[in-house]
């Protein structure tokens, strides 16, 4: 299991939140989301031989939001 942490900028309401989650829970092999919206950032736990970090920024970048920092 491994998590990684990144900034997402486009985030302002509520909406955004549950659409990050939606976008990223649909991943195969996604164990945990935690979006928070004051800190503009995604913390996601997943199990890295399901997914990779490309696909993670990708789902979030499908969903309409850009990604950066990712720790």
């Amino acid at each position: 299991m491994k998590k990684t942490t990144m900034k997402v900028t486009g985030m302002n309401c509520g909406h955004c939140v549950s659409k990050i989650e939606s976008a990223l829970n649909e991943q195969t092999g996604v164990t945990d989301v935690d979006v928070n919206l004051d800190a503009g950032t995604v913390t996601v736990a997943y199990d890295e031989a399901k997914l990779t970090q490309d696909e993670i920024t990708g789902a979030i970048n499908e969903a309409g939001y850009q990604t950066e920092g990712i720790k």
